[in-house]
């Protein structure tokens, strides 16, 4: 044999004898050699107290008297939106993007549940046999260009959506 081969056959059996310890088990504690300057010895890594995985703004609730309707959001997708017209969105982008554009007269509740949209009806009347619904929208939305919302709007777009040419 070779020393180039005994050489390396000595390497991968140390590396390999040095590998075969048993991991560690929960609760076991890192010391400050293992875990670099700053981790004292007995401490252990918890990521639920790590300010930098879970800083203090990912629990702070939500204050809506802070809130603007004037400011930008910016987002990053990994795809491209192939249209903004919810009726034919079809991938993640489209829905994500639908989501933030259009506002319709129902909605999902926490259980996933169809619920009206308090913010834009101010009133649905069902009739007995569920064959007529009645909506009363509230006052004051407009389009981006300043055209009422009406309920003529919501009338096109099920239409649109019952339409055969839509997939």
């Amino acid at each position: 044999m070779t020393v180039r081969k005994s050489a390396f056959l000595v390497c991968f059996a140390v590396l390999v004898a040095a590998g075969c310890g048993e991991p560690p088990k929960s609760g076991d504690t890192v010391s400050s050699k293992s875990a670099g300057e700053g981790a004292g010895e007995g401490t252990s890594y918890d990521p639920a107290k790590d300010p930098a995985v879970n800083p203090p703004s990912l629990t702070q609730k939500f204050d809506a008297s802070e809130a603007t309707e004037d400011e930008w959001m910016f987002s990053t997708l990994d795809g491209n939106p192939q249209t903004l017209n919810p009726l034919f969105a079809s991938s993640t982008y489209e829905f994500r993007f639908a989501d933030l554009l259009w506002n319709g007269p129902f909605t999902f509740d926490a259980k996933m549940d169809w619920a009206v949209n308090k913010e834009l009806v101010e009133k649905l009347d069902v009739s007995a046999d569920n064959r007529v619904w009645t909506l009363k929208l509230k006052p004051g939305y407009t389009w981006q260009d300043g055209v009422p919302y009406t309920a003529h709007d919501i009338v096109y777009s099920w239409k649109e959506q019952l339409d055969e040419r839509v997939p």
